[in-house]
Order: structure tokens, then C-alpha cells, then sequence
């Protein structure tokens, strides 16, 4: 909400005519929850409109702001990136391509340093903010899953389309 820390888009327009702009929220409670650092993953799709890409547009800006006044903020890292091959569907045709109904729906391995969880969506960004978490998997190893925090509603819940390609009348899959 109003006092929640957010990274803000906005597409400067040469024209005079209005700026676009687009805020993603980081929700209440993430900021502080898991100590003094944490992650914050988001999507920008850059459509091809004149208003987003077109001959008017003179730049864009990204500013990450609505910080508690007195607050000190460093960013250790930043990582700005393209999805992987791993976010979509393997486009050989082979017996890799039906290996997961759910694309890159494994924590274990995701961009953005392993903290993006892109192609999964919500009705709501700002509402949105999957964690990738992990936890001793009881044999010696790291097991990494998704929480999802600031849920209001039922559609603030992870989305992603499945791979209905390899659906089969009659198959039973196990959620």
C-alpha cells in the first residue's frame, strides 16, 4: 500500500504527452522479516506500444523509494536479465519436453540469482512476492520452495500456465 516500499517505472514521453508509469510494492512485512537483508524479484514486460517503446519515448527510469524517513538503504546487489531457456517450454520436441507439467516450477534452479520466480504470475503484482526459502531436506542436502506472502485474496496465489501439450486423457497428476 501508501506506505510500503516500492520500485517505480516511469517512461518519459518527448511529445508532451502524458508519462507512463508502473510501481511494483514490496509488501508489508518482507522488508526486515528474515533479517537485515532481503530479496526482491519482479517482472517488466516492455510491450511494443508507442507508449512503451515508440519514437515519442526520450527514456525510463527506475527508482526504488517509500522508504521509512531515516532509513538507511544499501542494495548489495542488482541483477537486471532476460529469462533463461529454462523458463520456457525445451523446443526440441524430444522426452524432455513433457519432464515437467509446470515450467521452471522447481525452486531449485531459477534465474535472477536463484531468487526469480518467473514464469509464475498473480491477479495482483503488488500483492505478490513469492520468497524462495530454504530448509535441511533431513539427508544432508537443501531443499529451496516457494512462500508466498501478502496474500489478501485467493487469486494473489502463484500462477503459472501450464505445459497442456502433454496432457493425456485418462493421466492422473499428483499436485
Amino acid at each position: 500500500g501508501q506506505d510500503c516500499p516500492r520500485l517505480y517505472r516511469r517512461i518519459y514521453h518527448g511529445d508532451g504527452s502524458s508519462d507512463a508509469t508502473e510501481e511494483r510494492y514490496i509488501p508489508r512485512g518482507v522488508v526486515g522479516r528474515y533479517g537485515e537483508w532481503f530479496y526482491f524479484a519482479t517482472t517488466w514486460q516492455f510491450k511494443s506500444s508507442e507508449n512503451e517503446l515508440g519514437s515519442n519515448v526520450i527514456g525510463q527510469t527506475f527508482t526504488l523509494e517509500r522508504f521509512p524517513p531515516g532509513s538507511k538503504v544499501s542494495m548489495d546487489d542488482f541483477l537486471w536479465e532476460l529469462p533463461s531457456e529454462k523458463s520456457f517450454l525445451p523446443q526440441d520436441g524430444g522426452e524432455d519436453t513433457c519432464a515437467e507439467v509446470v515450467i521452471n516450477g522447481n525452486a531449485e534452479d531459477n534465474d535472477g540469482g536463484g531468487y526469480h520466480w518467473y514464469p509464475m504470475y498473480s491477479s495482483d503484482f503488488n500483492r505478490f512476492l513469492p520468497l524462495v526459502l530454504e530448509e535441511d531436506d533431513g539427508n544432508g542436502g537443501i531443499n529451496r520452495f516457494y512462500r508466498t506472502k501478502a496474500r489478501t485474496y485467493r487469486g494473489h496465489s502463484m500462477r503459472w500456465h501450464p505445459n497442456s501439450d502433454c496432457f493425456v486423457r485418462g493421466y492422473v497428476f499428483t499436485v
